[in-house]
């Protein structure tokens, strides 16, 4: 169970980060016509953090003679997800506006 949970967790994450990295590639694209893919692909990977993060947080550690052994906590890749993601979403928003603001020379 344990191994289906971790899996599922690895790949909401790595969903999210492949959206926030196509957003920004797509915001960096000359077609005013794919900001608005980018925006969406990079509000589904706040949006996949934030349920990883709240609905689907895995913790688990092991413990020998009192010691703890290992320890491995989900909400930290999520959190990192959340992050990438938000940048991914101000980088395409950033690139939006300069591009339609006029340049006066």
């Amino acid at each position: 169970m344990f191994n289906l949970l971790l899996g599922i967790a690895i790949a909401i994450w790595l969903a999210g980060m492949a959206a926030s990295l196509y957003a920004i590639r797509l915001g960096r694209g000359r077609s005013p016509r794919r900001f608005g893919t980018a925006i969406a692909l990079s509000l589904g990977a706040v949006l996949l953090g934030y349920l990883g993060l709240t609905r689907l947080s895995i913790s688990a550690s092991k413990t020998v003679n009192d010691e703890t052994v290992w320890s491995f906590n989900s909400r930290w890749f999520h959190i990192a997800l959340i992050a990438f993601a938000a940048f991914a979403l101000i980088h395409t928003l950033w690139v939006c506006r300069t591009r339609a603001q006029p340049v006066v020379s």
